[in-house]
Order: structure tokens, then C-alpha cells, then sequence
């Protein structure tokens, strides 16, 4: 911060890391008494991802906030407006980064505003737009499931009947979805409740355990589509 006077009027400029903030310099008259002129500093940070550039409808999108400054998360907020009012997590990566998820679930313009401290970061606020077409609608036909537990099963086996489910878009892309974004329904001979376990690629592991001889009806569905070939029949001896 440095300031020019002449006479009663005084410039203050304001930088940082060489760069005059939003609104710098400013002007002060001095009439008398002592004049103390409020300055908004606008908080300089990087902000990168495809959760910015190409949101995916009905997808868990992240973009990544990297402060020129330290700060702590506390000091951070996130705002998502648009088409609905998509919930919004904020993890911190230790690194003075940030990771900021959030998941549309209707087409359309969002705006996402970030402050620290109050204050919006440069070039905040952000419009994104987020198209129909996917998300939502998609990663039902091309997803797939693989694995023998949709083949076969064994009754009063010691290890579970698995498959492996692999989300993917229109494009036949893996999709990175939420657990609630997946079902997966049994029955036939029995109903069967399976275990599901979500894996660090994006892909879901199910077991499930057959508890009759007969036959057996394997429905898998992403974001409400059944995915390739599902339904599944296996028949248990």
C-alpha cells in the first residue's frame, strides 16, 4: 500500500503481488478531522476445473480453488444458484487448496459465487451453464456390469455371487456418479438385498448371496436407466 498526496487530496494504491486490486488507487479528499477510507481488498486465487468449464447434468462436478494467500476453510464460502439448488461440499486438501463438488440435477445457467472473508475472489462470480442431453437422461444404455456374479451363483456358498458395475456417459465415458445415483434389485426365487461397495475409479462392486434354488432377476439402473443388458437372470441350483 502506498499513497500520493496534493494538497488535501490523497491517491492510495493498492497492490498485490504487483497488481492494483479492483478499484486501486484510490482517491481521498481531506476536509479536516481525520478521514479513514474503507478499501475492499478482492482476494486473488486460481480456480480451475472441469466443474467450471463443462459442468455434466446429474454428476458430481468439482473445480478446484488454489488461494495466492493462505487461508482456512472457514474463510471460505461457495454459493450455487440456478435451476434448482444443488448441495455444495468443500474439502480441504491440506495444500492450501480446495476441492468444491456439486451436483445439478436440471439443465440450465448456475451461478457459482465464491467469497473468502466476505469478499468475492477474482472474477467471482462464475456463470456456468449446464446442458441437457446427459447426466440425468444418460449412463443408463452404456454403463455395463462385468463379472461371474451375474452369471452364476452358488447356494450356501462361503463367498458371496460379485459383478462390478462401470458408470458411463452418452459417449460410453466412465461417469463419476453418487452411491444414490445406482440401484441394484433382486428378486425372483427370493428377494436379495446386496452389499454395494463404491471403488476409487468410479466403478461399484455388488455382492449378493442367493438363499433359495431357482431362479434369480438382476436389475442394475443408473440415474434411473437400466444399464446394458440389464436385466440379468442367473439361475441357482
Amino acid at each position: 500500500v502506498s499513497t500520493q498526496s496534493t494538497g488535501a487530496k490523497y491517491t492510495i494504491n493498492v497492490e498485490i503481488l504487483g497488481k492494483p486490486v479492483k478499484g486501486s488507487p484510490f482517491t481521498v479528499n481531506l476536509t479536516g478531522g481525520t478521514v479513514v477510507a474503507p478499501v475492499n481488498v478482492t482476494p486473488m486465487c486460481d480456480v480451475t476445473g472441469d466443474g467450471l468449464r463443462a459442468p455434466v447434468l446429474g454428476n458430481v462436478n468439482f473445480f478446484t480453488l488454489i488461494p495466492r494467500n493462505p487461508i482456512k476453510k472457514e474463510q471460505l464460502s461457495v454459493d450455487i444458484t440456478g435451476p434448482g439448488k444443488p448441495s455444495v461440499q468443500i474439502y480441504d486438501n491440506e495444500d492450501n487448496s480446495f476441492d468444491i463438488e456439486y451436483e445439478p440435477l436440471q439443465a440450465g445457467e448456475y451461478i457459482i459465487t465464491i467469497k473468502v472473508d466476505g469478499n468475492n475472489v477474482n472474477n467471482s462470480p462464475f456463470k456456468v451453464v449446464v446442458p441437457g442431453g446427459s447426466g440425468l437422461a444418460a449412463g443408463g444404455s452404456q454403463s455395463e456390469a462385468l463379472g461371474s456374479g451375474i452369471k452364476t451363483a452358488k447356494l450356501g456358498g462361503s463367498t458371496p455371487a460379485l459383478f462390478t458395475v462401470y458408470p458411463k456417459d452418452d459417449s460410453s465415458h466412465p461417469l463419476k456418479i453418487s452411491p444414490s445415483q445406482m440401484s441394484v434389485e433382486i428378486g425372483g426365487a427370493d428377494k436379495i438385498k446386496p452389499d454395494i461397495f463404491e471403488n476409487d475409479d468410479g466403478s461399484f462392486d455388488v455382492e449378493w448371496t442367493p438363499t433359495k434354488a431357482g431362479s434369480y432377476t438382476i436389475s442394475v439402473k443408473v440415474n434411473g436407466s437400466p444399464i446394458k443388458d440389464s436385466p440379468f437372470t442367473v439361475t441357482v441350483n
